[in-house]
């Protein structure tokens, strides 16, 4: 079994420590008590608290990153269409200038 739950030390400070009982056994295979250990895990927890905030705080400016790329991306694209478009319109406009042009000789 292995746990993790918190202790209060003598003065009153609360500390996570991780809980490990396991059976012990003589040679013969006999239940003869009980193996107890607690750590204590405070500093890693705090720790492990941090990274996670840290990891949280980096995936936020990312997708706040992402979010701009997508957003500049769709201008590209709005603009590049709106280019091919526009050639689109020159030269239809050219096609009618040169019947025009040729209309009058």
């Amino acid at each position: 079994l292995n746990k993790e739950t918190s202790f209060l030390t003598k003065s009153q400070k609360k500390i996570l420590v991780s809980v490990s009982i396991s059976q012990r056994k003589d040679e013969d295979g006999n239940f003869i008590g009980y193996f107890l250990s607690l750590i204590d895990i405070s500093e890693s927890k705090k720790f492990q608290q941090k990274l996670e905030e840290e990891v949280d705080r980096q995936t936020n400016r990312l997708k706040e990153k992402i979010e701009e790329l997508e957003s500049f991306q769709k201008l590209l694209v709005g603009r590049e269409l709106k280019m091919v478009e526009l050639k689109e319109e020159i030269e239809e406009l050219k096609g009618k200038l040169e019947k025009y042009n040729n209309l009058k000789t």
